[in-house]
């Protein structure tokens, strides 16, 4: 009922023109303001630069901006450490300490309030304390739905697009440093769409203008084929099922699919099986804006080398590596 009712919320959302409007300017403030501040003044210092941890950063930010009306300004020079982003990850962290551990360690550890279970407690109260103080500050104007539910559409939000949004990014830059004919067809693209004005020369570019990217598209698409952010997913059955397959599932039974490699079979998903993320479009604008300010402005280079590998089966975030600290180096125009 809840996701239901969470699904047609976000379709009526996402699907409004003034939506996607307020989406450019969110992005936009965020770019010129804040992500190429930040890296003028990293490539000024010859500082290398965790591109993972910028990208969370700069997802959170406008997460809490277009979902929230609030800003928390995580994404700045001196990287600060913001209550509510380390609230959510230890909470995220926490749910994934309970994928991979005995149900009765865990159940033990939240009785007595230890270990993950305890950080988990502490996280969920910051997160709540957070979000319900947002809520409570726009309640005239949003009617028909309870604190509760409210809450628990903004955590979705935060779940499905923050860690998302940031591998499909992170994956992408790394293969665009370690491939730099990608970058020069994606640059040519660029200045064959655009070529030199006002726009191109601060390298912030409008929805209308990423949209005519058909290469950038392309590589994204890519990137997110090698690299999918969520290539498992987990079910738990409340009541006896059955698969499609034929197969019997009983109450309580954990199921561990691969969303990637089962596609989009009809003999699998059904009729619907070519439906889409809700988010699908808002977040390639978001990755379309971020990648064509970050390639016209920059160059980035590994610094050292390593063995790629991940840090979450179920959420493709790498582990802190070579290939996500980066050497910037600013282009001359």
């Amino acid at each position: 009922m809840l996701w239901g009712s969470n699904s047609d919320l976000f379709h009526s959302l996402f699907k409004q023109k003034s939506f996607e409007a307020f989406l450019e300017k969110t992005i936009l403030n965020k770019v010129q303001n804040s992500l190429l501040p930040m890296l003028d003044h990293l490539q000024k210092q010859g500082s290398q630069v965790d591109l993972q941890d910028v990208f969370n950063r700069f997802t959170f930010d406008n997460i809490c901006s277009l979902v929230l009306g609030n800003d928390p300004n995580c994404l700045s020079i001196d990287f600060p450490e913001v209550a509510i982003e380390k609230a959510f990850n230890e909470a995220e962290e926490s749910i994934f300490f309970r994928h991979i551990t005995p149900k009765c360690v865990w159940k033990l550890q939240k009785w007595l309030q230890i270990g993950q279970e305890k950080k988990i407690t502490e996280a969920c109260k910051t997160f709540d304390r957070f979000i319900h103080a947002r809520i409570a500050s726009k309640m005239k104007r949003v009617k028909g739905h309870d604190d509760r539910f409210l809450r628990d559409a903004v955590f979705n939000l935060f779940v499905a697009r923050r860690d998302t949004i940031t591998s499909a990014l992170t994956w992408f830059f790394w293969l665009v440093v370690t491939n730099h004919l990608v970058e020069k067809k994606i640059l040519g693209e660029m200045k064959e769409k655009f070529g030199t004005n006002e726009k191109s020369s601060l390298g912030v570019f409008s929805v209308e203008e990423v949209k005519k990217l058909v290469c950038l598209h392309g590589a994204l698409c890519e990137a997110l084929r090698l690299f999918p952010p969520i290539p498992f997913e987990r079910k738990q059955a409340i009541k006896t099922d059955m698969l499609p397959s034929g197969h019997r599932v009983n109450p309580k039974t954990m199921i561990l699919f691969s969303l990637h490699s089962m596609g989009r079979f009809e003999e699998i998903w059904g009729e619907d099986c070519l439906e889409t993320c809700l988010g699908k479009d808002s977040s390639f604008i978001q990755m379309k804006m971020v990648t064509t300010a970050i390639l016209h402005k920059y160059r980035s280079y590994p610094s050292g080398g390593g063995f790629c590998c991940y840090s979450k089966p179920f959420n493709c975030s790498s582990y802190e590596g070579w290939f996500i600290k980066v050497q910037i180096t600013k282009k001359e125009f």
